[in-house]
C-alpha cells in the first residue's frame, strides 16, 4: 500500500515536471521561431533597402572581395553582380590613385571611412567617386564592409565650372554681387570687395543693399530698381557705389531678378561699371568744346574787329596826315593850332585803340625770336615801380635756368603791361601785393605769372574776360582792349591762358608759351624798348620819284601830299592798277603800265 502511494506520487511528480519541461520547451521553441521571423524580416528588410537605394551599395571583405552588389552599383559600373564580384576591388578602383590606401588605412584604424576616389567602370572608364564605408561582423562572423558610391563627377565638373566662373568674374573690374530675395548679399566679387573695403574672407552675411549704395542710391535701388526687375526681370540705370573711403563712384549698373520653374525669385543679381574715367573723359570734351567755342567766338570777334579797325586806320591816317599839313601851313603862332593839337592828340589815342584792336586780332605782324624770357620783363617791370603808389608791392621771382621762348619781345612787355595794370585795378584801394612769377611748367612750357591778392572776378567775369570792349570798370575808366589784346599776343605765340581767380581770394593769370631750344650763340641781348615809339627821321627827300599805290583814294592822296611836302616826286599808281598789279603778282606775270 505504502509503495504504491509512493509510486504515484513520484508518478505524478514526474508527470508534472515533464509537463512543464515540455511548456518550457515549447516556449523556447517559439521564441526560435520568432527570433528567425525578425531576422528574415530584418534579412528582407536590409535587403530591400541593399536592393532599392539610389546609390550604389556593396557588401566587401577587407581584402578586396566583394561579397554583393545592388542595382545601383550595377547600373554605376555598368556591369551584373556577378561580373562586380569577379573584379573586386583590383578592378573597380583606380590602383595609381594615393587616395586609396589612404582611405583603407583610415578604414582599418577607425572603422570608418568617408572621402573621394577615382574609380573605374567595367568598360574601364574613370570616374570621381564619394565612398562611405563603415565596418562590421557578418552572420558568419566574419568582418565584412559596407561601402556606398555617389558619382560626383557633375558635381566636380559644376564647381570646376562655379570656380572658372568665379575666377572671371574675381578678374574682372566691374563690382559684381547678389543678394537673396529680401535683398541680403551673398556674394561680391573681388572688385566689389574692394571697392566697398571688405576683405576677401570677410563674411557678407547680414549685409544689404544699403551697404553698397550712398543713402539716394539705395532708394532708387529699391524704389526703382528692384521693383522693376521683378516686373520686367532686368533693370538698367546709373547710380553710385559708396566706396569705403567716402567717395561715391558713379557707376552704370544692372539688376537681374532670377527666378526658378516654378516662377519664384532665387537671387537679385547686379553688374556695376565704373563711370568715372568715362565722366573725366566727357568732362575733358566739354572742356575741350567750349574752349573751341571761346576760340571760334574769339576768332569772329577778331576777325570782325580787324576789319573795322583796319577802315577805321585808314580814316585816322586822313585825317592825322591832313591835320599835319593844315598845322604846318597854318604856322605854329595861328588861333586854331590849340584847338588842332587837341585833335590830333586825339585821334592819336584813337590810332593806339586801333593799334590795340589789330593786336588781339593778331593782324600786326610779329617777329619772334627764340630769346629768354626773364630778360624781357625787366624794362617793364621798372617801368611799374616807378608808376605804383607806395601802397602796392611788387615782387618779382624768377627761375634759375633761363626760359627759352619764340616770342616778339614787344608783345610780350604789353602783356605784363596789361596783367600788372589789371592786377593793380583790382587791388582794394590800390594797397596789396603783385607778383610776377617766370617758372618752368608741365609739358615743355614756360610759365610767367600775374597773382594779385586783390578782389578776384566771378565765373560769369572769368568766362567773358577776353572779349574785346568788356570791362567792369565804370565808364571812361577803360576800353575793356587789355585782356583781348593779351589772348591775341599769347595765341599767336603758339601758348594759352590759364585764369584761378574767387571772389575776395585774389587773381592769378598763367601766361604759358612752348618752351624752345636755346639757339647755337645764345646771348642775353638786352630788351628791347617796348613803350617809346621810335622818333620820326626829319631828313626829307630831293627830288626822288616814288611810285605810290593804295586802295584808298583819300589815303592816297593825302600821303602823296604828305611826301611831296617832304621833298619828293609822286607817280600815283590807282586803285584799277593797283588791283591788277595784285593779280600780277599773284600769278607771277608781267605787268604793262
Amino acid at each position: 500500500m505504502l509503495l504504491t502511494s509512493a509510486l504515484a506520487a513520484m508518478t505524478h511528480t514526474l508527470v508534472r515536471a515533464n509537463a512543464n519541461a515540455a511548456q518550457q520547451v515549447r516556449e523556447a521553441t517559439g521564441k526560435l521561431l520568432q527570433e528567425k521571423r525578425s531576422v528574415e524580416l530584418s534579412e528582407r528588410r536590409f535587403r530591400m533597402l541593399f536592393e532599392n537605394s539610389m546609390d550604389a551599395v556593396l557588401r566587401t571583405r577587407p581584402d578586396g572581395v566583394i561579397l554583393a552588389a545592388n542595382a545601383a552599383a550595377c547600373a554605376l559600373f555598368g556591369a551584373d553582380e556577378a561580373e562586380i564580384r569577379r573584379l573586386g576591388r583590383a578592378g573597380l578602383t583606380d590602383l595609381g590613385d594615393p587616395r586609396l590606401q589612404q582611405l583603407l588605412a583610415e578604414r582599418e584604424r577607425t572603422g570608418r571611412v568617408h572621402g573621394q576616389l577615382r574609380l573605374k567602370r567595367a568598360d574601364g572608364s574613370l570616374f570621381e567617386a564619394e565612398v562611405s564605408s563603415s565596418q562590421y561582423v557578418d552572420v558568419d562572423g566574419q568582418l565584412a564592409n559596407s561601402l556606398i558610391v555617389r558619382d560626383v563627377t557633375a558635381r566636380e565638373r559644376a564647381a570646376a565650372q562655379q570656380a572658372e566662373l568665379s575666377a572671371i568674374l574675381d578678374a574682372t573690374p566691374d563690382f559684381v554681387g547678389s543678394a537673396d530675395p529680401e535683398g541680403r548679399l551673398t556674394y561680391l566679387n573681388r572688385a566689389a570687395r574692394k571697392m566697398l573695403g571688405l576683405a576677401p574672407e570677410a563674411d557678407i552675411r547680414g549685409l544689404g543693399f544699403a551697404h553698397c549704395h550712398p543713402d539716394w542710391a539705395t532708394r532708387a535701388v529699391l524704389e526703382v530698381g528692384v521693383p522693376h526687375a521683378r516686373r520686367h526681370g532686368v533693370w538698367a540705370g546709373q547710380l553710385a557705389i559708396a566706396c569705403a573711403d567716402g567717395r561715391e563712384i558713379p557707376v552704370s549698373q544692372v539688376i537681374i531678378c532670377q527666378r526658378d520653374a516654378q516662377g519664384r525669385v532665387t537671387r537679385l543679381s547686379t553688374v556695376a561699371r565704373d563711370l568715372s574715367e568715362i565722366h573725366a573723359a566727357q568732362a575733358q570734351q566739354r572742356s575741350l568744346e567750349a574752349r573751341l567755342q571761346e576760340a571760334q567766338k574769339m576768332e569772329s570777334i577778331g576777325t570782325l574787329a580787324g576789319g573795322v579797325a583796319h577802315d577805321f586806320n585808314n580814316v585816322l591816317a586822313v585825317i592825322l596826315g591832313n591835320l599835319a599839313i593844315a598845322r604846318e601851313d597854318l604856322g605854329p603862332s595861328h588861333p586854331v593850332q590849340p584847338p588842332l593839337a587837341l585833335v590830333q592828340q586825339a585821334a592819336t589815342r584813337a590810332r593806339t585803340l586801333v593799334q590795340q584792336i589789330l593786336a588781339f586780332s593778331r593782324r600786326l605782324p610779329q617777329a619772334r625770336v627764340v630769346q629768354p624770357l626773364a630778360p624781357l620783363l625787366d624794362e617793364p617791370l621798372a617801368l611799374l615801380r616807378s608808376t605804383l603808389p607806395a601802397s602796392a608791392r611788387l615782387e618779382r621771382e624768377v627761375a634759375d635756368e633761363p626760359l627759352y621762348v619764340e616770342v616778339d619781345a614787344h608783345r610780350v612787355q604789353q602783356v605784363l603791361l596789361n596783367l600788372c595794370t589789371n592786377a593793380l585795378q583790382a587791388l582794394p584801394a590800390q594797397t596789396g601785393l603783385i607778383r610776377v612769377v617766370v617758372a618752368h611748367a608741365d609739358g615743355g612750357m614756360a610759365r610767367l605769372s600775374v597773382i594779385d591778392d586783390g578782389s578776384g572776378m566771378d565765373a560769369a567775369t572769368r568766362a567773358r574776360i577776353f572779349e574785346p570792349f568788356f570791362t567792369t570798370k565804370p565808364v571812361g575808366q577803360g576800353t575793356g582792349l587789355g585782356m583781348a589784346v593779351v589772348h591775341g599776343i599769347v595765341t599767336a605765340s603758339g601758348g594759352r591762358i590759364a585764369i584761378d581767380s574767387t571772389p575776395g581770394r585774389g587773381t592769378r593769370i598763367d601766361v604759358l608759351l612752348p618752351l624752345r631750344e636755346p639757339p647755337a650763340e645764345a646771348v642775353s641781348a638786352p630788351a628791347p624798348a617796348a613803350v617809346a615809339a621810335p622818333e620820326r627821321g626829319t631828313a626829307g627827300g630831293c627830288g626822288e620819284c616814288i611810285l605810290l599805290a593804295d586802295d584808298d583814294e583819300v589815303v592816297g592822296l593825302t600821303t602823296e601830299a604828305l611826301l611831296q611836302r617832304a621833298g619828293y616826286r609822286v607817280t600815283r599808281a590807282w586803285a584799277a592798277a593797283w588791283r591788277r598789279w595784285r593779280r600780277c603778282a599773284r600769278t607771277r606775270s608781267a605787268m604793262r603800265w
